[in-house]
């Protein structure tokens, strides 16, 4: 059986790390190069960008929070039930 599409060099590199020992397997990363590559498209690099700043963001709007607190304590918190039905309803259809 004869395989014909192995690099010689590849071939070449095994047998002299054959007769020199396991110590040569340095060499052989050094002398060989591969034609494999990888390389990451735009949109994955601007997809790890956005995770990277969403994790910055804190997990609670304090400010939002703060506000929302004092109306209702201040009793000026507006809650119409028209407005909680339009906003399920705009939700369920998204």
């Amino acid at each position: 059986m004869k395989i014909s599409d192995i690099n010689s060099e590849i071939i070449k590199q095994y047998k002299i790390n054959e007769n020199l020992g396991s110590g040569s397997k340095k060499r052989i990363s050094e002398n060989v190069v591969l034609g494999e590559k990888v390389s990451l498209s735009s949109t994955s690099r601007d997809i790890k960008l956005a995770k990277k700043a969403i994790e910055m963001l804190p997990d609670v709007r304090e400010e939002k929070v703060r506000g929302l607190k004092d109306q209702i304590e201040q009793g000026t918190y507006d809650l119409s039930g028209e407005k909680i039905a339009e906003k399920m309803f705009s939700e369920s259809l998204f």
